[in-house]
């Protein structure tokens, strides 16, 4: 079962890298003599801990054996939550199971799972969250089945997160942002997360794709494995590209009483006031990039980045219908450096979703 006692009490951003393969399905590293071999599992917990992460979750393709070799790790490993997880995969699109060891049926096609739907309901029975992996991925004899290709409607509602920055596909210049967005447009609230997707644990941390590249940064009550999840439900998450100890990105939104984070819902009526604040740190020479429904929108106080801590403020005015509003820094060179989640403004409290995939 997943580790339920916390490693670490009290709330704050926890760092962790929530896709990694091992030797219990294609992860891969040099033996004593350089030949290629299947990867312990304590490779990638070790590459964790180096990089400073608080979790790391082991997510093989369809694989539980490596649920043992996690059990045994975890005493020693006393400063790194390891996140039980596998990747489903299947011809129609990869989808991560993180949080509990519970069985999932991942024969999807098959008469006990003849779709998507079926799949995703019996991953929520089994206790854990489901996310989308690299879904902008192209489908064929050299990936089959990456990309997000369901056969049938899939009602979003099922799922928790999307991967919206994968390690592997930022390595060759595919995005996954955009796919996110689309979801965002229609109604559903699916937090964006991100993940290495390392397959090779004892890859060189200062490259793309290594472990922690990119970091999930999750806002949770303590270092658990529930507290993790729940910080992941909520979206109160950003997404740091370059794996940074502490770069930070903070958005508040506050209207008449209300004061809400990233992730959360804010009602907002028609001729409200709405104010927006955005808190980065240690990320000097970047530029903010705020987006309402996708498109940017320009600050009154100037976009760069020029100290260590600053806030950038920005106030907009309700229409009274929804929208939702997201906050990122870049570099000089326009490379992404920190996603943010969106706030919500008058969003449906349920995931209504309203258009399925």
């Amino acid at each position: 079962a997943a580790l339920r006692v916390p490693l670490r009490v009290g709330p704050a951003w926890y760092r962790g890298d929530l896709h990694t393969h091992t030797g219990h399905s294609d992860g891969q590293c040099p033996s004593q003599t350089g030949k290629m071999v299947p990867c312990p599992v304590y490779f990638a917990v070790d590459a964790a801990s180096r990089r400073g992460l608080d979790f790391i979750a082991i997510t093989d393709h369809n694989a539980t054996s490596q649920y043992g070799a996690m059990r045994e790790l975890q005493p020693y490993f006393d400063k790194v939550l390891l996140i039980p997880g596998r990747e489903i995969t299947t011809f129609q699109g990869h989808i991560n199971f993180l949080g509990t060891t519970g069985f999932v049926d991942f024969r999807l096609g098959s008469r006990q799972v003849p779709d998507v739907n079926t799949l995703l309901r019996s991953a929520d029975r089994a206790g854990g969250i489901t996310s989308i992996d690299h879904p902008a991925d192209p489908s064929g004899e050299i990936c089959m089945g990456c990309g997000w290709t369901p056969a049938s409607s899939v009602d979003m509602r099922l799922l928790t997160a999307i991967e919206a920055v994968n390690g592997g596909s930022e390595q060759y210049g595919i995005s996954d942002i955009p796919i996110w967005n689309k979801q965002l447009d229609k109604g559903c609230r699916l937090s964006g997360i991100g993940g290495s997707d390392n397959h090779k644990a004892m890859q060189p941390l200062d490259q793309i794709g290594s472990i922690g590249s990119p970091t999930t940064v999750v806002y949770a009550a303590e270092l658990s494995t529930p507290a993790i999840l729940d910080g992941i439900r909520a979206g109160h998450v950003f997404i740091d590209l370059a794996g940074t100890r502490n770069q930070l990105l903070e958005v508040t939104a506050r209207v008449r009483d209300q004061v809400v984070h990233a992730g959360d819902i804010l009602s907002a009526s028609k001729g409200e006031s709405v104010n927006f604040d955005l808190h980065v740190t240690a990320a000097a020479g970047g530029k903010i990039r705020w987006l309402q429904d996708g498109q940017e929108v320009a600050l009154a106080t100037g976009a760069e980045v020029s100290s260590a801590d600053q806030a950038f403020p920005l106030s907009w005015v309700s229409d009274g219908s929804r929208h939702w509003f997201r906050a990122e820094v870049r570099g000089s060179d326009g490379k992404l450096w920190l996603l943010g989640s969106p706030v919500y403004v008058n969003w449906s409290v349920s995931n209504q979703c309203g258009d399925r995939y």
